[in-house]
Parts: structure tokens; C-alpha cells; sequence
């Protein structure tokens, strides 16, 4: 009832509650340490462990977080050390691996967050070999794919980067034929097309770019016409007019009005979703910088 209890007041942002009954189940376990030998309880204390992180992070305690997910890696690593074999704990011991490497690169610490993504993406890389037909495995595979991509564009390796988004890339365009209903997929897509596009477009490669841009652009048209209720989604389509419409005036003279066109849709997007409901800073800051642009566009003409 605890679990069921914390998990939605989760939901709902309850922050303090959900701390309150983490420490209620964290003090049990002071109380009741579980025996060496009772692994479902030391699997259940690694899991407690990594709430606990997340509680610590969320409230933007980045060191008590990376202590709490370092317990959890500790128990996880021994417990997957006896039984190589058993999944379940493969999985948790990706999520320590995870929640570490996020922590670091929040810290700043690149490297740190490298090496952690990469044993998370050592583990699912075993998983998807062992069991090359369970979705779940594939998908934490591409999320691994991309964190390592994020961290390798961070330290300004681009080839690096592209490689691990293109495999990223790889891996949702599989899944998305297996399931094209799955939206949480076909979003997964359209991010792998908008990265690899950012790594192209910074190294010049503006017609390769494009592509990947208008390949996002027609998933993300697609899932904001699926729900126009979605206000995420139909901010991320704002975004995906933007980089399309500018890579296109800029790579091609002659598509400068098409261009143009599409940047202008994405601010009535925001735009309106500005009158419906707000924007957060990171949405205020693309309509700030979308009718910077158009601005200098008109100026240009």
C-alpha cells in the first residue's frame, strides 16, 4: 500500500508526502536490514534506494541523490554478480547505472556520466542479445544510445555523437514497424531525427540535416494531430517548424519563402498556446527567438 501510495503522490508532485513515506519504508528496512541471503528483500532495498535518490533530486539534493543510487548500484551489483541471468535485476542494476550518470552530468562531471551510461548501455546491449524480441530491452537500449550521444556532443565529439544517435535511430525506426500505433515510439523517432539532424547542421551538413528535420517535422505533425489536446506535443511541433523552416532558408536561396512559412506556423503555435494556457521558459524562449528571426527576415527582404 506504501508503493502503491508513493507512486501516486508521484504523479501528482507531492513531494513532501512521498519523502515522509520513503523514510517510513527506509526506517523498516534500518529496523528489519534484510539477510544476506533474502535477495528479494535486497532487490526491494536497492529499488527503495533509487526512490529515495529520486525524492533527494527532485528537491535538487544532487549529493544526497548520487549517495542513495550508489547504495542501490552497490546491492544490485552484488546481487547480479550470483545470477547473471536474471533480467529483473539487470534492469534495476541500469537504472542505478542511470540515475548516476544523470546526477553527474547535472554536477557536471561529463566523464562520470559517460562511464555510468555506458555500463547502463553494456547492460541492455546483453539483454537485447539474450532476448532479441523483447521491446522493453530495445527501447532502454535507445535510451542508452542517446544519454552516451548527449554526453559525447556535450564533450564535442560530433562523430561519436552521430553514431550513437544514428544507432539510437536504428533501433526506433525497428520498433516503429513493429508497432506504428505506439506514440511513445513514434516520439522516440522523431527525437533520434531531430538529434542526428543537430549533429549534421553543426557540421555543415545542411541538406542531410534537412532530412533528418523534415522526417521529425512529419512524425511530430502526425502525433499533434493524433491530440490536439497534447500541449507538449504541440509545442515540440512549434520547435520542429522552426528548425525545419530555418535550415531550409538557409541551406537553399530559392526555399527562403517556404522557409519562412513554416517558422511562421510554429510561432502562431506557440502563440496560441500562449493565450490557451502559458508557456514555460524554455517555450517563451523559442517564441522569443522564432520572431527574432522572422524579424530579421523581413528586415533582410
Amino acid at each position: 500500500m506504501q508503493y502503491d501510495l508513493r507512486d501516486t503522490l508521484g504523479k501528482l508532485g507531492h513531494l513532501e508526502m512521498m519523502g515522509a513515506i520513503n523514510a517510513r519504508i527506509m526506517k523498516y528496512y534500518d529496523d528489519h536490514p534484510p539477510e544476506a541471503g533474502d535477495v528479494n528483500a535486497l532487490r526491494e532495498r536497492a529499488v527503495e534506494f533509487i526512490q529515495q535518490g529520486d525524492i533527494l533530486s527532485a528537491r535538487g539534493d544532487h549529493p544526497g541523490a548520487l549517495k542513495s543510487y550508489r547504495h542501490s548500484l552497490a546491492i544490485m551489483d552484488k546481487l547480479t554478480k550470483q545470477d547473471p541471468s536474471n533480467a529483473d535485476w539487470q534492469r534495476v542494476l541500469s537504472i542505478s547505472y542511470e540515475r548516476i550518470g544523470n546526477v553527474l552530468s547535472a554536477q557536471g562531471d561529463q566523464a562520470g556520466a559517460l562511464k555510468s551510461y555506458r555500463d547502463e548501455l553494456a547492460i541492455f546491449e546483453k539483454l537485447t542479445k539474450q532476448d532479441p524480441s523483447n521491446a522493453d530491452w530495445q527501447y532502454g537500449l535507445n535510451v542508452s544510445y542517446e544519454k552516451v550521444g548527449d554526453v559525447l556532443r556535450t564533450q564535442g565529439d560530433q562523430a561519436g555523437a552521430l553514431k550513437s544517435y544514428r544507432d539510437k535511430l536504428a533501433i526506433l525506426e525497428k520498433l516503429t514497424k513493429q508497432d506504428p500505433s505506439n506514440a511513445n515510439w513514434q516520439y522516440g523517432l522523431s527525437v533520434g531525427y531531430e538529434k542526428v539532424g543537430d549533429v549534421l547542421s553543426a557540421q555543415d551538413d545542411q541538406a542531410s540535416a534537412l532530412k533528418n528535420y523534415r522526417d521529425d517535422l512529419a512524425i511530430r505533425e502526425k502525433l499533434a494531430k493524433q491530440d490536439p489536446t497534447n500541449a507538449e506535443w504541440q509545442a515540440d511541433l512549434a520547435f520542429s517548424y522552426w528548425r525545419t523552416g530555418s535550415t531550409l532558408a538557409r541551406s537553399d536561396p530559392h526555399s527562403k519563402k517556404e522557409g519562412q512559412s513554416k517558422i511562421e506556423k510554429g510561432r502562431d503555435i506557440l502563440r496560441q498556446l500562449k493565450e490557451r494556457a502559458g508557456l514555460g521558459t524554455q517555450q517563451q524562449g523559442w517564441l522569443d527567438s522564432i520572431e527574432a528571426d522572422l524579424q530579421k527576415m523581413q528586415e533582410q527582404k
